[in-house]
């Protein structure tokens, strides 16, 4: 797995000479997660890229530590969940037609890559020798990982500004705001 990503990712940094155009956009979706994209339109129009999404960042409660086992101090567990994180490769087509004075241009994107499931407990150490100064603690490990695939449309305000939305396995539906340079 590690290895087609490496492709794919390479596949991204190896055609960045024939951009014509270069993206940024910033999302959220429904399981809280945060998404950044990085992307590139070629002459042909075909899009390139690549996106990161990373959950978690509400879930978390205190200081992070690595060295405290899975099933040592269970009696600190307060609470325990999931989260991932995600690192997609994107390929699609743009299509510059102007449909109406509201949408521009169009991307259709499919994206395909890896999930990381990570599982985490909060804890409270109720001494206040571990964790933060009120004993609040984490401790994390990664479940497993899963191939990620989904899909998004993205539409063009002007020029420059684009809105998205999409589906795909680890985020579930989600929300982008883009810019091109």
């Amino acid at each position: 797995m590690k290895k087609l990503i490496f492709v794919l990712f390479s596949i991204f940094f190896i055609n960045i000479p024939n951009f014509s155009q270069c993206g940024i956009s910033l999302g959220i979706s429904t399981k809280s997660q945060i998404i950044f994209d990085i992307y590139g339109i070629t002459k042909n129009n075909i899009v390139f890229g690549t996106d990161f999404s990373f959950g978690g960042l509400n879930d978390l409660d205190g200081k992070k530590y690595n060295n405290i086992s899975w099933n040592k101090f269970p009696e600190d567990i307060v609470d325990e969940g999931y989260y991932n994180n995600s690192y997609n490769f994107l390929l699609g087509i743009k299509i510059n037609k102007s449909f109406n004075t509201y949408l521009q241009k169009l991307i259709f994107i499919g994206k395909i890559g890896y999930i990381d499931n990570i599982e985490y407990q909060n804890r409270h150490d109720s001494f206040g020798i571990l964790g933060n100064s009120d004993g609040n603690y984490y401790i994390i490990r990664r479940v497993n990982g899963n191939i990620n695939f989904g899909a998004e449309i993205r539409c063009f305000l002007d020029e420059h500004f684009n809105i998205g939305i999409g589906y795909d396995i680890g985020e579930k539906f989600l929300f982008k705001i883009g810019f091109i340079f």
